[in-house]
């Protein structure tokens, strides 16, 4: 049940990243629902505006935890998250009501070197990344660490050649494995699958299978994902998608 529980966490967290992800025909704002099956609706929303040039400028986040509402922008803002620029563009650091939240350390290219996540138990996951050539990942390796700053576990993460990741090694303290995820993308490189593979002490084993159902626009920009968990329909995201 423990794993089970810390997967379902990590699939609704992975199915959520994808909200924002574009191709083609340049796009002006994008509106993202969910809809979870059973007709539990918590509201969750995301509003994402766009420039000509495809860089996000704003997103405003409901429905996702406590404070309601939650805004990202890339200039300074005086509303409830900041997304700060030094002189050199090499650090960013979002803070939610006064708290860090997210800090990165980003090189010319536009990549991000280190990606640190707070937590509001004082946890922290740490992530470093390594490129073969600009915006193509090559291996990254994240930490997760407790309130008092020791080790939890590490997750060791793969890429394609596409720059797309293909697959996570999760390692105890003892270095021993205890979960492997492995991703399949479709030719938008959207990613419709990921089997996840559990490793038990007593040296039995269990899995399990994220999968994502898209349907497109024709511009190849996707407009509803089902998701689903061993067969079983959790939530579907719609998408309304406003062009320049």
């Amino acid at each position: 049940m423990k794993h089970l529980l810390l997967a379902l966490g990590l699939l609704l967290s992975f199915g959520l990243h994808a909200q924002n992800k574009t191709h083609c025909r340049s796009v002006k704002q994008i509106t993202a629902r969910t809809q979870y099956v059973g007709g539990n609706d918590m509201g969750q929303e995301i509003i994402s505006t766009f420039s000509q040039e495809g860089t996000m400028l704003t997103s405003v986040k409901r429905g996702f935890g406590p404070g309601g509402v939650v805004t990202h922008n890339i200039m300074p803002s005086s509303e409830g998250v900041q997304h700060c620029w030094n002189e050199d563009h090499s650090e960013d650091s979002v803070f939610i009501d006064g708290r860090l939240c997210y800090r990165f350390l980003i090189d010319l290219d536009a990549d991000t070197l280190e990606h640190h996540t707070y937590s509001a138990n004082g946890e922290r996951t740490s992530t470093y990344h390594i490129y073969s050539k600009p915006h193509k990942h090559s291996v990254s390796i994240a930490y997760k660490m407790a309130k008092d700053g020791s080790l939890q576990y590490r997750t060791l993460l793969r890429y394609n050649k596409k720059g797309l990741l293909s697959e996570t090694h999760q390692y105890s303290l003892d270095e021993e494995v205890q979960s492997i995820s492995k991703y399949q993308y479709d030719k938008y490189n959207n990613c419709t699958k990921r089997t996840l593979t559990y490793f038990e002490p007593d040296g039995s084993k269990h899995s399990s299978v994220e999968q994502h159902r898209f349907s497109y626009d024709a511009y190849g920009n996707w407009t509803r994902c089902e998701y689903l968990v061993d067969g079983r329909h959790y939530y579907t995201i719609t998408r309304e998608i406003l062009y320049w």
